[in-house]
């Protein structure tokens, strides 16, 4: 069943229930610098990665580089810096960036850190397998060994909808892909946006969508009364992407509408 991942999202108000620290760095601080400081992938085909020359593309550049633009003028009026998964949280907390714009879905535990934007990007969960495997349901997979990220919300999925599989905690998506690969488990499941992907230029492998539900893609602030001003702000402009077209236009282009 073909799912739409693009989807127009209500705000996320996970946030105003939760205690605020008190650091954080205000919109004012980032137009005195003149340029914003976000946090994206280089890995994860098509959201951010690295073009043949280097260069960093995919959807979530592009966001960063329209609010550069909504901010500044310009879009290169932006440092961007590559993150790993375990390190995007701790970058805002220690405010070495501002924003942090880097496959990161919208989850109670990560709401206790950060801020939410609302979310630009709506994803469904699947698993990759190889194409010689014989599952049409995700319920084949109920005593299968299956790989996923930790602390994602598709361990917590798979957990209550598997209660029988082993689930083996990986790091990234490149170490999940390779327990594929090497027979070490039977799938790995993960965000569709980012599974199909990999999948479209790896012909030996296919997605089992599932029935687990769908997650947002939000950019993440620093909590606090002090960057209310850059969630306000930046709430606006996603706002306004939306209402535009232009992020449904960007998935199209990505090859992230309308995915399986």
């Amino acid at each position: 069943m073909r799912r739409r991942l693009f989807a127009l999202a209500g705000p996320m108000l996970i946030w105003a229930a939760l205690p605020l620290p008190l650091q954080a760095a205000p919109l004012e601080a980032i137009r005195q610098r003149q340029y914003l400081i976000v946090a994206v992938k280089d890995d994860l085909f098509p959201l951010g990665f690295r073009s043949r020359g280097g260069e960093l593309a995919g959807f979530e550049i592009d966001l960063a580089r329209a609010l550069a633009t909504a901010l500044f003028g310009r879009p290169d009026a932006l440092k961007l810096v590559a993150v790993r998964n375990q390190d995007r949280l701790a970058l805002l907390q220690r405010q070495q960036v501002d924003l942090v714009i880097a496959n990161l879905s919208v989850s109670v535990p990560r709401a206790r850190a950060v801020d939410y934007s609302y979310p630009y990007l709506t994803v469904s969960q699947a698993v990759l397998l190889k194409q010689g495997d014989t599952s049409r349901t995700l319920g084949d997979l109920d005593r299968a060994q299956l790989a996923v990220l930790a602390g994602s919300n598709s361990e917590q999925a798979l957990h209550d909808f598997l209660p029988h599989a082993v689930l083996v905690p990986v790091a990234s998506y490149a170490q999940g892909v390779e327990a594929v690969a090497a027979a070490q488990v039977s799938g790995f499941a993960a965000d569709s946006s980012v599974l199909g992907g990999w999948a479209q230029f790896h012909p030996a492998y296919r997605l089992l969508g599932t029935d687990l539900g769908t997650s947002g893609l939000a950019v993440a602030m620093p909590r606090g009364l002090a960057s209310d001003s850059l969630r306000r702000w930046v709430n606006e402009q996603i706002a306004q992407l939306l209402k535009q077209g232009w992020l449904a236009e960007r998935a199209r282009f990505w090859g992230l509408a309308g995915r399986s």
